[in-house]
């Protein structure tokens, strides 16, 4: 091979030569994309497998052990059970480990699945929870680590107390540079494959997520930066990005729970503006919205499976309906279309107006 010619470790291979433009092809099972760099007269022709072909595209499950957070429910929980049916070894990560969502792994895997007490934000849980692994891996070390765990609540940035955010941003970004952190030398010790669970809403912004949307930003940047850094430890790290899925953070106990939450945190000046009756119709919308997205976690639990197990795993997973084209094309619209499709794909209802609000348009238009 001759000077920029080469095969990366995750099944990449460069071929110098001139290019006269971008091209993208298909052939068989190999797609070839064309490309200009930097140099006027250099450009790299990048081979990589589709994720078509089955099981032979995956490495073998047996004898690895992984580390799932936020199992109570959700993708964690359906992971947890994949995985434990593909004979790995499964640390389930549960905030309430004596919890139903705990009761039904136990349940339902086998001994190999070890159900462990972890809330993200506790240090000493997170410090138990490492030495416990450290324990049963022993040399073999940590193959897989997914970071699930995450919160959400729905508000105006304006009318979002500074705890509430301060929460999310602890649970969504700082737990799992907290989890990595301290279980990143078992996965180098194995060579093995973290994988970052973040959102749709970590390449884009819509109304009433904003916080959730900085956590995921974050955890994007967070990532990439990861992703650069493992590379010479041997560590590969992945990131996936579900479209909207039913999950426990938006079944209905847990949108009342998040909403009385966000009522008691407002400070009355707040209160006045906005207006209980604001709040209500918000979360009883935002509730009737969620009913009609999918509850099937399985594109999800495949592309982290994917991960963790593909011979040549993905940097991005972007998954849900219309998620790839998404992640792809958003970036690259002008400020006045991106913001017209977040706000003809938002859950706000149209013609809701806090309380506040309403009664200064009346005294303009009076």
């Amino acid at each position: 091979m001759s000077g920029r010619e080469g095969v990366g470790k995750w099944g990449v291979a460069l071929a110098s030569e001139k290019c006269p433009g971008p091209l993208l092809r298909k052939e068989g099972n190999v797609v070839a994309a064309r490309m200009l760099v930097t140099s006027p007269e250099v450009g790299s022709t990048l081979f990589f497998t589709s994720l078509s072909g089955g099981g032979a595209n995956h490495l073998s499950a047996e004898n690895k052990a992984v580390f799932i957070t936020g199992c109570d429910s959700g993708f964690g929980h359906a992971l947890a059970l994949k995985l434990d049916r593909l004979k790995m070894t499964v640390f389930a990560g549960c905030l309430d480990d004596q919890g139903k969502g705990a009761a039904e792994l136990r349940d339902k895997c086998s001994e190999r699945l070890h159900v462990l007490k972890l809330d993200v934000t506790n240090k000493d849980d997170i410090e138990a929870v490492s030495k416990y692994i450290e324990n049963h891996v022993k040399e073999e070390g940590l193959w897989g680590l997914v970071n699930n765990a995450g919160v959400w609540w729905c508000a105006e940035l304006d009318m979002l107390p500074e705890n509430i955010l301060h929460r999310v941003m602890d649970v969504n970004l700082f737990g799992a540079v907290r989890v990595t952190s301290k279980l990143l030398p078992l996965v180098k010790k194995a060579q093995g494959r973290v994988v970052n669970v973040s959102s749709l809403l970590g390449r884009m912004s819509m109304e009433g997520s904003g916080a959730y949307a900085m956590s995921k930003h974050a955890m994007v940047a967070y990532t990439n930066t990861l992703r650069l850094e493992m590379k010479k430890h041997g560590v590969g790290v992945s990131i996936v990005e579900p479209a909207g899925f039913l999950t426990g953070n938006l079944q209905e106990q847990t949108l009342s729970k998040r909403k009385e939450e966000l009522w008691a945190s407002l400070d009355e000046e707040k209160r006045q503006y906005y207006g209980r009756g604001y709040l209500d119709a918000l979360y009883s919308h935002v509730q009737s919205c969620f009913q009609k997205y999918p509850r099937e976690a399985s594109p999800v639990v495949r592309c982290i499976r994917s991960g963790l197990l593909s011979k040549r795993p993905r940097e991005q997973y972007p998954c849900g309906t219309g998620a790839e084209t998404l992640v792809s094309v958003y970036p690259l619209l002008p400020v006045w279309l991106a913001d017209y499709i977040a706000y003809s794909m938002s859950i706000f209802p149209n013609n809701l107006r806090p309380g506040g609000a309403a009664a200064s348009s009346t005294k303009q238009n009076a």
